[in-house]
């Protein structure tokens, strides 16, 4: 009797994981696969990455990652959900990297593109340990908001946040703010996303492993985005693939 309670209690609980979805999800990319060429998207949008060039299956934060270098890439295809205009709205972006290296000064984690081969909003990790938000606003492409310096080490991983809302962009490292300024709408029209190389003109590539990456079309506090680094980030989007049930709270993963 023991025993059927207990099942029907998991059973009850995965579909109303399954279910409890935060609509303001549109990627979430588990890289656990261990192999194909195709990251599947978790999330409710199906937006499903293209593995390019022969990414690497690694160990992960938790469970598997890929592994970039020598031009591999992820390549997304913007969709009705994962749309060219999200930058210019409230946006969160989460992700665990672990770079090889920091001595190229642009490598990217994540980059958007327009159909004129212009870049859009993007992720660097840049030289002396630090991550800049950049972007084209009003024709002229720059930086928008960079982390100090020194606080992330090659070979470890570390946790990256991207936040946007109607006041702020906010980056996090490990779950801590690391860096905030005022909000400002970037151009907006994207046709591609990539993490790694671009697969474009410019010769900016990152080196490294990646791992549990998310996007969401709201601001994410800063109370869940450390409860993100924690590996429970499902207590607050309550989504993970059937079949990947963890009891132990500290332990969670997507």
């Amino acid at each position: 009797m023991l025993k059927i309670t207990i099942c029907c209690f998991l059973l009850m609980l995965i579909v109303v994981t399954v279910e409890a979805v935060d609509p303001s999800l549109v990627l979430y990319l588990s890289l656990d696969e261990g192999n194909g060429d195709v990251a599947k998207d978790l999330s409710p949008g199906l937006n499903n990455a293209e593995l390019q060039d022969g990414p690497d299956w690694v160990n992960g934060k938790f469970g598997k990652a890929l592994e970039f270098d020598e031009g591999s890439r992820i390549w997304i295809q913007v969709s009705d959900s994962l749309h060219g205009n999200i930058f210019q709205e409230n946006f969160t972006f989460l992700a665990w990297i672990r770079p090889t290296m920091l001595g190229d000064t642009w490598q990217h984690v994540w980059r958007s593109v327009n159909a004129n081969d212009e870049t859009q909003c993007t992720l660097f990790l840049n030289t002396g340990g630090f991550i800049s938000w950049r972007g084209r606003l009003d024709g002229a492409w720059g930086e928008r908001i960079a982390s100090p310096a020194g606080l992330i080490v090659a070979d470890d991983w570390t946790h990256v946040a991207v936040v946007g809302n109607d006041a702020n962009y906010i980056i996090y490292i490990n779950g801590e703010e690391a860096a905030r300024v005022a909000f400002e709408e970037m151009e907006g029209e994207i046709t591609d996303f990539y993490m790694g190389f671009d697969g474009r003109a410019w010769d900016e590539r990152y080196s490294g492993a990646i791992d549990d990456v998310y996007m969401l079309t709201r601001a994410m506090t800063e109370a869940e985005i450390q409860a993100a680094t924690l590996g429970v980030l499902d207590s607050i989007i309550s989504v993970r693939p059937l079949g990947k049930f963890v009891a132990m709270w500290g332990s969670l993963k997507l």
